[in-house]
């Protein structure tokens, strides 16, 4: 027996109805100001139009750098006084911390090229990966992303490279 749920909808309020100031944005989104998400939704509205007549496995091609030009402005590197005026209680012993590295890992589809696929292979991961640094504040502000590197190279290697 099916049993029905009725939802009163005009109830459910979208993000967009919740956040109302730039504090508000800031603190869900890391955004500084609803201008700057405007411009970045002007920019990938008049982008996808013309990715949209691309065909789908270009599409991703094709989109992946537009997305890093208008989401790159997004990313900045706080000041001391910033990142200590929201240092999480967990980091009071370790208060002259500004940025948390990763070096994250994500697995890719295996190339054609032999080549390609022994500089993408990962051990660590028994895969085709792809590597790259991601830095985030103590509060857990993204800071910093690296260009991407093969998996082959070692961290030591890698942070030479991207740093």
């Amino acid at each position: 027996m099916d049993i029905g749920v009725q939802v009163n909808t005009s109830a459910i309020q979208t993000i967009s109805q919740l956040i109302s100031t730039d504090e508000q944005l800031n603190s869900i989104t890391g955004l500084h100001s609803f201008k700057l998400l405007d411009t970045i939704e002007q920019l990938f509205c008049q982008f996808y139009l013309v990715a949209c007549h691309h065909k789908h496995a270009n599409l991703f091609f094709y989109m992946i750098p537009i997305i890093s030009r208008v989401l790159s402005p997004a990313i900045f590197f706080p000041s001391k006084e910033e990142i200590l005026s929201n240092l999480p209680k967990c980091f009071n012993n370790y208060s002259n911390v500004r940025i948390v590295l990763d070096c994250t890992e994500i697995s890719v589809q295996k190339p054609k090229c032999l080549c390609c696929r022994v500089k993408t292979y990962s051990h660590y991961k028994s895969g085709q990966t792809l590597k790259f640094l991601v830095g985030v504040s103590p509060a857990g502000l993204i800071t910093f992303v690296s260009r991407i590197m093969a998996a082959e190279h070692q961290i030591n290697q890698f942070l030479n490279k991207v740093i």
